[in-house]
């Protein structure tokens, strides 16, 4: 989506003045799906959105945000980067730096994504505007578009601006491999008082004290086990649960159904968490598995990896969306597609 017709199209199919509640509805689903293809086109790790999002209501948690806020960042923050869906991919993912023109051009999915959702008259949608035109300020004054130093960024734009960092830094890019967490942690200490405010450095080394499954799979004690890609069915897909449950591995399932991404998480054999289509919870299996009989070319990345078995390495309770014992819920969920299927058959 390169040229400005491109542009102008997309900005009409989600920026309309008045919007009502339903047609607000809509928006947000279009601009949620923009984010997930931007993701797509230009990170090879996936799910950063959603890790952006997890951190960045940790950092809002510990430096005193409410609940709504917390939950108003959650679902804002996926769609810090959204701009970037008008950024020609040879740019995103050039393997080497940027020249100066190239790098103006990567400035301007601030400016294109703040376009998307401006004019809105949702709390969602304003917080999603602070944050995509906030989160490449600097707290020194340094930072794009605007040059804002200090207290005149908004809260919510800094927390996300850590997280965006710090979780690139930890995955790898087009131009670089990895960085360790101590490296990653050692990055955003350098720029404390600089490009971060001091108070969120400290937030950040509180937060990974506290929840190490942050980042656990890139430290010594999480050793990856296997990596699998492929096409995605039906049976294969409840060969592959089972086959983690009855194995007690632990990892993440991954599933890619045109441009959604679902999430399925494993710990020691039991199923803890799924989320699909800005859903969460066990309802979101069923949706998988008919989603997946329903889909020819829906796709699946499995990584699993040893973990210790240690109550540090899970994610947050409140982050868990699944409390049924994994083999009661994949029959009842076995026993329920049964009925859908039949169903749209008669």
């Amino acid at each position: 989506m390169d040229s400005d017709s491109d542009v102008a199209w997309l900005l009409r199919s989600v920026q309309q003045p008045a919007l009502s509640l339903g047609q607000e509805a809509v928006a947000l689903d279009t601009l949620e799906m923009v984010a997930l293809t931007a993701e797509y086109r230009r990170l090879a790790t996936g799910n950063h959105n959603w890790r952006v999002a997890q951190l960045a209501a940790l950092l809002g948690k510990k430096l005193g945000f409410g609940n709504p806020e917390l939950e108003l960042v959650k679902q804002a923050a996926p769609l810090h980067d959204i701009g970037t869906i008008f950024i020609p991919e040879p740019i995103l993912l050039k393997p080497a730096k940027l020249s100066e023109q190239e790098f103006e051009l990567v400035k301007r999915h601030v400016e294109l994504g703040g376009r998307l959702v401006q004019g809105s008259a949702t709390a969602l949608l304003k917080t999603a505007q602070m944050i995509i035109e906030g989160h490449h300020e600097r707290f020194d004054g340094s930072g794009y578009p605007s040059s804002l130093q200090g207290s005149d960024i908004p809260p919510v734009a800094q927390i996300v601006a850590l997280a965006d960092v710090f979780d690139t830094a930890t995955h790898p890019q087009p131009y670089r491999e990895a960085l360790s967490v101590a490296a990653a942690v050692q990055q955003v200490r350098e720029g404390r008082g600089k490009a971060f405010a001091p108070k969120l450095v400290d937030a950040l080394t509180g937060v990974l004290e506290e929840h190490t499954w942050l980042v656990k799979q890139k430290g010594s004690k999480a050793k990856r086990d296997v990596l699998l890609r492929g096409k995605l069915n039906t049976l294969n897909l409840f060969d592959l649960l089972g086959s983690l449950t009855q194995n007690k591995k632990s990892g993440r399932l991954y599933i890619y159904i045109g441009t959604f991404q679902g999430m399925i998480l494993i710990y020691e054999g039991r199923l803890l968490h799924a989320e699909f289509d800005n859903r969460q919870g066990e309802d979101v299996l069923l949706l998988l598995f008919t989603k997946a009989e329903e889909t020819a070319n829906a796709k699946f990345a499995l990584e699993t990896w040893h973990i210790a078995a240690n109550q540090e390495d899970l994610p947050p309770l409140e982050l868990l969306s699944i409390q049924t014992p994994t083999e009661k819920l994949l029959f009842d969920v076995a026993v329920k597609l049964d009925h859908e299927l039949s169903r749209k058959k008669q």
